[in-house]
């Protein structure tokens, strides 16, 4: 049997003032969450709702992003059975229930649906199923958002956003700010795409770098840390002492 002791590096760690130049969302947030039924009937009309009182454009991605992470559950039983059932977006407003490629594809058209330019990504990521030292195979698992906003991509994950998988195999709904034009420099340690120009960052890193890279839940970064340095983890793998019989 062999034990796996995790060592984090010596990384420097910075506190930011939390609150410094952080952008509230308080009223997009209040209308996004109280979008009248009605409006979710088609693309164009919950589009054009919800960025009605955005003043700039990341206000407006920011209320399509809200409502969606409020609105849509993730399909546990199809991401468990690993059966991605193609639902249409029309489908997906409907039922409310999607996996990661239909929470993606719904945030684009929104988007789309409103003059904000908005792809779907294809990569890997360090998701629920997810152990420190894992490798990954040639197929990706997880699909989120880059999104262009007054000339510069950003990037984004709604289905991160809306909640989590609990032990239980459960969709618990939890709001993740983290996820929402996360920075690049934050993003890949836990987002890897295929191709490498979303990964919007100087020095592009390969699946073998993204799969040693730093493992960080979201309450890191919520208390305004950061990783300056090493963002490489160091594994040492030992075996089970023989014990005296």
């Amino acid at each position: 049997m062999k034990i796996f002791i995790l060592i984090m590096p010596a990384v420097w760690l910075s506190f930011l003032l939390a609150q410094s130049g952080f952008e509230q969302y308080s009223d997009i947030d209040s209308h996004a969450l109280n979008t009248p039924a009605h409006t979710a009937e088609n693309i164009k009309t919950l589009a054009s709702y919800l960025i009605k009182p955005a003043q700039t454009e990341k206000e407006k991605v920011r209320a399509l992003y809200r409502w969606v992470t409020e609105n849509i559950n993730y399909d546990v039983q199809s991401y468990l059975m690993k059966y991605n059932k193609q639902r249409s977006v029309k489908q997906i407003l409907k039922e409310r229930s999607t996996v990661c490629d239909g929470y993606s594809r719904l945030m684009a058209e929104l988007a789309n649906a409103v003059d904000i330019e908005m792809v779907q990504v294809i990569g890997y990521s360090k998701g629920y199923d997810y152990r420190i030292g894992d490798r990954f195979n040639d197929n990706p698992n997880h699909a989120w958002n880059a999104v262009k906003i007054h000339g510069t991509w950003h990037l984004l994950d709604v289905t991160w956003g809306a909640g989590y998988i609990d032990e239980n195999n459960r969709f618990v709904r939890r709001f993740q700010d983290h996820y929402f034009l996360t920075p690049p420099e934050s993003f890949i340690l836990d987002h890897l795409p295929e191709d490498e120009r979303w990964q919007l960052i100087n020095q592009p890193i390969s699946l073998r770098e993204f799969e040693d890279y730093l493992f960080l839940k979201p309450a890191f970064f919520r208390y305004g840390l950061s990783v300056k340095s090493h963002y490489k983890l160091s594994l040492i793998h030992i075996s089970e002492p023989t014990r005296p019989y």
